[in-house]
């Protein structure tokens, strides 16, 4: 397919008639197009990251102002007050929302609470307070930051482990025209790597030499022949998969995947199984081993369940007993379970404040950038006040007097009256109307964005008792509002992506932690396959059900907090309210170790004593005639006779029970 083709087709004509015959260079070439088009398109935007990063590491370049002197050029200043930084700081929050999962499905709160587990184990196994605090500088400082969940083989377990990576808006060009990541049909992420690092991932030599610094987080003068811009092309093809190019900015093709969520094996085109099935081998083998045939790589759709699985636990009634009973629902070894594919952009964005017709958000720094500006050349006026002000000495002409610098001044007179007639006179600065500027620039960057002196935790004359100081913060809270909720929106959306991504790639059980077992299995192990469901797809057994609610909840909140939750269930038993039993059921519900464990112990004791109870019931009255209960009635005196009369069957077998033990 020539190139002049390619450029005279439609996007979606490409796609849906052409784009799966393209070959890699030809895919390199289309995409490498639309990245010149919309890096040409992102240039302003581009150029507004580098200005807010000025400003809030600090900048001595004043902004030239809308009047008759904007054509000349702009004076740097020598203070630098930095509104921007102090109150972006100010607005930084460590808190990390946790993962609360609930099921859809009926009978699923083994599996529930087994996600719920592998999400806080990842909040602390993947970094998650690292990548917390890039973001929350980044997206206050450019209205977006964007995270991108990695599978990474190297990490730690067999399979690997969840690796998130940060991606600086800079690195991350859209497509044109469209406001929404998940919208987009196509986008671009920008990277500088090593030489060694591209033969260790993609098993290629390159000698391309690092370009576009501006767009890897680089400033020009960086001299390192040792790195490469590469650029990542993700895409979503006709039916929805997302796919990835990679290359470098010389030209050459690193990799091309037409599904980055699929699993690929290596087929033989000529040999068969005996079931007439194809014979698959890893990605690693290049020829058949039975007829040297070069091996083709393929994309599969399902795989073989290699060993039975328990997916639910169903509750029944016994049809002999009439009891519930739970029963296990169990995957066969050997059934077809079609592979998972969430067919979303594997990134994840926190957005600051929305913002209308606009890619990404609202950046504090744009609110804040006219005060700051202002600031400076307030600043810089005070400080010339006070430089040039000073003290005006007068004396007689006739003494000729010379000062300098040093710290003794000799003047050579005739009389003492001589040094009467010397005198200084102080010139004071006038900044109380500078200095008040300031302050109001300083008041309006702060109400901008929400924020009190109570919030900053400064003095706050509006505020005189510590009433009064909590108001103010929560209202600066509730004005922050916005911001909070999108926090909250992207660790929800986070989580569900990190689900995604093990149901993806990981194979075997990940162990999270090994306090709670039953019957030798460790009971919050991450085993992706509970997680099947039978399949309405009838080529197919199972699939993956990912059908979970994912909320992310800050666990301060009390009704959230597990400590709160432990102490009001444990009060309740104290005062009668619920009895032992049913304490332990609140807490297994709501997922404190080993309350499962202890409550399945106390169950099973409880029916070993009802049962020992039933046999010995059934062994005294096999044994006692109804002479002899007879006998032992008329023995009694009158008062214990009527009490014992007056019981139940059972009360009156326990009782005689206990005498015959006495025996």
């Amino acid at each position: 397919m020539s190139k002049k083709k390619i450029q005279d087709k439609e996007i979606y004509d490409i796609y849906i008639e052409d784009f799966q015959k393209l070959n890699s260079e030809e895919k390199r070439e289309l995409f490498s197009e639309r990245f010149d088009k919309a890096l040409a398109q992102y240039q302003n935007e581009l150029k507004k990251i580098d200005e807010r990063e000025k400003e809030y590491f600090g900048t001595k370049e004043v902004k030239k102002s809308n009047t008759s002197e904007s054509n000349k050029p702009a004076d740097d200043v020598d203070v630098v007050p930095n509104i921007v930084y102090e109150l972006l700081e100010a607005e930084r929050d460590t808190t990390i929302p946790s993962a609360t999962v609930k099921a859809r499905r009926t009978n699923k709160e083994d599996q529930q609470m087994m996600i719920q587990n592998l999400l806080k184990f990842t909040e602390e196994e993947a970094d998650m307070e690292t990548m917390q605090d890039r973001t929350e500088q980044i997206t206050y400082l450019h209205g977006q930051a964007l995270v991108q969940p990695i599978w990474h083989e190297k990490l730690t377990y067999k399979d690997g482990f969840i690796k998130l990576d940060v991606i600086h808006p800079k690195s991350l060009i859209p497509q044109p025209g469209v406001f929404e990541l998940n919208d987009m049909d196509y986008f671009f992420v920008v990277n500088a790597i090593t030489k060694e690092k591209i033969k260790r991932l993609y098993d290629v030599n390159v000698n391309a030499g690092l370009t576009r610094p501006k767009l890897t987080g680089m400033d020009y003068t960086t001299q390192n022949d040792e790195l490469v811009t590469i650029i990542s092309c993700y895409y979503k093809n006709y039916d929805n998969t997302i796919g990835k190019i990679t290359w470098t900015d010389s030209g050459q093709v690193l990799e091309d995947l037409e599904d980055i969520y699929a699993r690929y094996v290596m087929k033989c085109p000529k040999c068969k199984d005996e079931d007439g099935t194809d014979i698959v081998f890893p990605l690693n083998k290049k020829k058949c081993p039975y007829c040297n045939s070069n091996l083709e790589k393929k994309k599969i759709d399902f795989e073989i369940l290699k060993r039975d699985v328990i997916i639910e636990k169903k509750e029944i009634i016994n049809e002999v007993s009439g009891q519930k009973e739970k029963i296990d629902i169990i995957a066969k070894q050997g059934s077809r379970i079609k592979l998972f594919n969430p067919k979303k952009f594997p990134f994840v964005q926190r957005i600051n404040i929305p913002k209308s017709f606009w890619f990404g958000g609202q950046s504090d720094v744009d609110i804040l950038s006219d005060k700051q500006n202002s600031m400076k050349k307030t600043a810089q006026k005070i400080d010339e006040k006070i430089i040039k002000a000073g003290s005006i000495v007068t004396y007689p002409k006739q003494l000729q007097a010379q000062f300098d610098n040093g710290t003794y001044k000799l003047l050579a007179i005739d009389s003492p009256d001589q040094l009467n007639q010397i005198q200084v006179k102080e010139i004071q600065a006038a900044i109380s109307q500078e200095v008040a500027y300031v302050e109001q620039l300083r008041k309006w960057g702060q109400q901008g964005l929400g924020i009190t002196n109570s919030f900053l935790g400064e003095n706050d004359s509006t505020a005189q008792s510590g009433k009064a100081k909590q108001v103010q913060i929560a209202q600066s809270s509730g004005r922050l509002g916005s911001k909070i909720a999108n926090k909250y929106q992207f660790y929800k959306e986070l989580y569900r992506q990190i689900l995604y991504m093990f149901l993806v790639f990981a194979e075997d059980p990940i162990t999270m932690n090994v306090e709670e077992e039953k019957d030798g299995e460790n009971m919050v192990n991450f085993d992706k396959y509970k997680l099947l469901v039978p399949c309405e797809d009838e080529e197919y057994d199972y699939e993956f059900d990912a059908a979970y609610i994912i909320k992310a909840e800050n666990v301060a909140d009390i009704s959230n907090d597990p400590t709160f939750l432990y102490e009001l269930t444990m009060s309740m038993v104290n005062a009668n309210v619920i009895n032992a039993r049913q304490g332990l059921k609140v807490l297994d519900k709501l997922g404190f170790p080993l309350a499962k464990t202890i409550l399945q112990e106390a169950d099973e004791e409880a029916e070993k004593i009802m049962q020992q109870q039933n046999i010995s019931n059934e062994n005294i009255q096999s044994e006692l005639t109804e002479d002899d209960l007879a006998q032992m009635v008329a023995n009694m005196d009158e008062n214990t006779k009527q009490n014992f009369l007056n019981m139940s069957d059972a009360e009156k077998m326990n009782i005689i029970g206990q005498a015959t033990n006495l025996v």
